[in-house]
C-alpha cells in the first residue's frame, strides 16, 4: 500500500451500474482511501457514489484530473449535490468530467446551483464536462466569473431562460472581455414548450434555406447568438446534429465568422 501511494495516476474500470458502485465503495474505495494519496494527480472512476466525493476531497489533495464515467441516475438530488459540491472544493483540479455522455441515463443530474451558488476552490480549472447541467446565459456568466481559466465547457444551454444578464454580478473584477472560454460544446438546447423544433433541411433546399431573415430565426438561435456575443475569444462551438436548420446555422456563422461551428452526433 505504501508503494501504491506513490502513484500519480489511478484509472479503475468496472461494471457500469450503481449496485456495482456500492460494492466498490465497500470493497475498494473505502479501503484504499483509508490513507492519503499525496501525489495522485489523475483519477478515473467508473461510477459515482454519494460517499465517493468526500473521500476524494479528503484523500487526494494533489488531484488535477478527475473523470467519473457514470453519475448516478438514481442517486437522489440532495446526495448528488453533496458529493458534487465536494469536487468543487478540490484545490488543484484542472480537468473535471462527470459523465459527459449523450445517454440520457448517464448524464450528470446536478442542479445549476452547483455553479451559481457554490464557491469553486480551484481557480485553475480549464476543462469542465457536465453534459446535463442546464445553464442559461446568466448562469454561464457566473460560472466564467468564478473560473477565470476555463477554456473548454460542455453543458446544456437553457435558451428559455435568457434574462440578458440584467441582474448578473461578477466577482473579483471579472468582465466579459477577459473570459478565456475558447471551446463550447452544447449537448442540447432547452427551449420553451411553444417553440417548435427545427425542421430538417434536405440538400435540395439548402440554397433556399440559407436566405434567412431575422423574423424567421428561432428564439433559441437568437438566445445562443446573444450568449456567444459575450464570449469574445471563443473560436469553436459544437452543436448536436440537426439542432438548427441550415438557414439558422449559416445565420450564426455570418454573425460570428471567427467561430467554427461544427455538428456532431452521439456518441461524441
Amino acid at each position: 500500500m505504501a508503494a501504491a501511494q506513490m502513484l500519480n495516476t489511478l484509472a479503475v474500470q468496472g461494471s457500469r451500474s450503481e449496485e456495482a458502485a456500492q460494492c466498490e465503495i465497500d470493497q475498494f474505495w473505502s479501503i484504499i482511501f483509508k490513507q492519503k494519496w499525496p501525489v495522485l494527480t489523475k483519477l478515473v472512476v467508473p461510477v459515482a457514489h454519494s460517499e465517493l466525493g468526500p473521500l476524494i476531497l479528503s484523500k487526494c489533495a494533489s488531484l488535477q484530473y478527475l473523470h467519473i464515467a457514470q453519475a448516478g441516475s438514481s442517486i437522489h438530488q440532495e446526495q448528488n449535490m453533496q458529493w458534487a459540491t465536494c469536487l468543487t472544493q478540490l484545490n488543484n483540479i484542472r480537468y473535471l468530467n462527470i459523465a459527459s455522455s449523450n445517454n440520457e441515463y448517464e448524464g450528470c443530474c446536478i442542479p445549476k446551483q452547483l455553479v451559481t451558488t457554490v464557491s469553486w476552490r480551484s481557480r485553475l480549472l480549464g476543462t469542465l464536462y457536465l453534459s446535463r447541467l442546464c445553464l442559461s446565459t446568466d448562469d454561464l456568466h457566473l460560472l466564467l466569473c468564478m473560473l477565470p481559466c476555463l477554456h473548454t465547457l460542455w453543458f446544456t444551454f437553457n435558451a428559455a431562460d435568457d434574462s440578458q444578464l440584467t441582474n448578473c454580478k461578477c466577482i473579483d473584477g471579472a468582465t466579459h472581455s477577459n473570459y478565456c472560454l475558447r471551446y463550447l460544446i452544447v449537448q442540447e438546447i432547452k427551449t420553451t414548450s411553444r417553440e417548435q423544433p427545427p425542421a430538417f433541411t434536405s440538400n435540395s433546399s439548402i440554397k433556399f434555406s440559407t436566405q434567412a431573415t431575422p423574423s424567421s430565426i428561432s428564439t433559441s438561435a437568437k438566445a445562443l447568438s446573444a450568449c456567444l456575443q459575450r464570449l469574445p475569444v471563443l473560436n469553436r462551438c459544437r452543436l448536436p446534429m440537426f439542432t438548427f436548420p441550415d438557414s439558422e446555422r449559416y445565420w450564426l456563422q455570418r454573425r460570428f465568422p471567427r467561430v467554427e461551428f461544427k455538428k456532431y452526433a452521439p456518441p461524441y
